[in-house]
């Protein structure tokens, strides 16, 4: 079972090629064709958040990162004594803090993305498979169903 909560894309082509009136294998194949497309571009839109969460989070660790520098920077420039590592502490901690979450937040997401998008692929595959399995038996069917 996928995510994917509805009918897995081969039941919804064939049922709404079925409903349909051909009268060549080349109108359902075109037909069951496009109806797979649609079914796939519905299972990657819905993952298409975590392709941008995986490239964003990345990034908004590393603003962390400038971030909290430049508030150890500040810190610095603004002290007229000795300087001491428990003042520069906070700034590199905050660093520290927003890379590391970037990072996991990134890969997590980039390897939950990379599932999804190989499960995709799997399910067009099949599909496709079945489809190429399904059009015989159906031109046998619809030769053998048609009024002359």
């Amino acid at each position: 079972a996928f995510f994917y909560k509805k009918k897995i894309p081969l039941s919804t082509m064939i049922q709404e090629s079925i409903q349909q009136k051909f009268l060549h294998a080349h109108q359902l194949e075109n037909y069951m064709e496009k109806i797979g497309q649609r079914e796939i571009f519905v299972l990657e839109k819905k993952i298409a958040f975590l392709g941008t969460i995986a490239g964003i989070a990345p990034m908004i660790g590393f603003l962390g990162t400038v971030l909290g520098m430049i508030q150890s920077f500040i810190t610095i420039a603004n002290i007229h004594h000795a300087i001491s590592p428990q003042l520069l502490a906070n700034g590199i901690y905050e660093s520290m803090i927003t890379t590391a979450s970037g990072l996991i937040i990134g890969i997590l997401a980039q390897i939950s993305y990379n599932h999804f998008v190989l499960r995709i692929q799997n399910i067009a595959q099949y599909t496709t498979l079945l489809t190429e399995r399904f059009l015989p038996i159906w031109a046998k069917w619809n030769k053998n169903n048609t009024i002359s």
